[in-house]
């Protein structure tokens, strides 16, 4: 599991006056070991991982521009900050996603068995955004399961799915109507569904 800082919005809002740069640095806290490391996303080529994540970005039309455009909010030093976690397989697509999520407490997990765990445990999150298709456990199965472990928590869930691949899937795609976000993915429509889960009132049982 990783944890994203929130990232100013400074570094990613282009100035009016230049072409807009690529996200350059985001902190990144390895929770498990508890140390601080830097994740850097250079503008020159570099290692074949940070390569494929600059072609997620990308491909997914997750740019530094357009990720300020659909979610042009106020300052991270809000100490309110809503949490959200990331569920998907893919770590560069999810990092990718959470690089769009300026101004929020991101934090990504590769394996749904580990998010499972950690909501049962105690941990919330304002929202949660999960894939669909993993291995180990679908998304259909975490939300399934977070109904009876963390009831509040699973009407917090919204999905990314390139489409259910699955008749289990394939039928509870239809189910969640206004929460799935297809691939490749809209990053407003994201924005705007990540926005109707904050304003769900929470629960204070």
């Amino acid at each position: 599991m990783i944890r994203l800082k929130p990232i100013p919005v400074a570094a990613v809002v282009p100035s009016a006056s230049a072409p807009p740069a690529p996200v350059s640095r985001t902190e990144v806290v390895e929770s498990r070991s508890r140390k601080k490391a830097v994740g850097k996303l250079p503008t020159t080529q570099g290692s074949s991982r940070t390569s494929n994540r600059r072609e997620t970005l990308t491909n997914t039309s997750l740019t530094s521009a357009a990720c300020a455009l659909a979610n042009p909010i106020g300052s991270p030093s809000d100490p309110q900050l809503a949490r959200i976690l990331l569920v998907d397989d893919d770590e560069d697509s999810a990092e990718a996603i959470a690089l769009c999520l300026v101004g929020y407490d991101v934090t990504v997990i590769t394996d749904p068995l580990e998010a499972l765990r950690l909501i049962v445990e105690g941990e919330s999150f304002q929202v949660i955004i999960s894939d669909i298709m993993m291995p180990g456990m679908s998304g259909d199965v975490l939300y399934a399961k977070l109904l009876v472990a963390a009831p509040e928590q699973a009407e917090r869930m919204i999905f990314v799915t390139g489409g259910g691949t699955t008749a289990q899937t394939r039928a509870f795609i239809p189910t969640m109507s206004g929460r799935i976000i297809g691939k490749p993915i809209d990053l407003t429509a994201l924005i705007k569904r990540v926005e109707e889960r904050l304003a769900l009132p929470i629960s204070t049982s």
